[in-house]
């Protein structure tokens, strides 16, 4: 695998690139961002040592939906096509499967905590 350093306040990747990698974070936290209505990028949440990034878009091929930029020095491991390859075919099911899961799951979080401003809305309106 190769070595990938960021220096603070570096992009990783940005919204809409094409996806060809993922990443391990080794050392160092990043900041996820999305566009809001302005085209501003937002602080969505971070990402610190011991997590991947970018596996949504590597696994489903698609562009990215987040923006991702240094809030330190950032040491990744990248992980491309190749890699995943080495693994073949049964790992690859496998970690789509989990993909798939964990998007389930955050669609389920995002969800919650839509309902929790909602309720914290109408208690604020009475």
């Amino acid at each position: 695998m190769k070595n990938k350093t960021l220096k603070c306040g570096d992009f990783l990747f940005k919204q809409g690139q094409v996806s060809t990698e993922m990443f391990y974070i080794e050392k160092g936290k990043v900041a996820i961002l999305c566009k809001d209505s302005k085209d501003q990028n937002v602080p969505v949440t971070t990402v610190e040592a011991g997590n991947f990034i970018g596996e949504f878009a590597f696994f489903d091929q698609l562009e990215r939906t987040a923006s991702v930029m240094a809030l330190e020095e950032v040491s990744l491991k990248v992980i491309d096509q190749s890699h995943i390859d080495e693994f073949g075919a049964n790992a690859r099911f496998v970690i789509r499967k989990l993909i798939e899961k964990m998007k389930s799951m955050n669609q389920q979080i995002a969800e919650t905590e839509e309902e929790r401003r909602l309720r914290e809305r109408m208690k604020r309106a009475a």
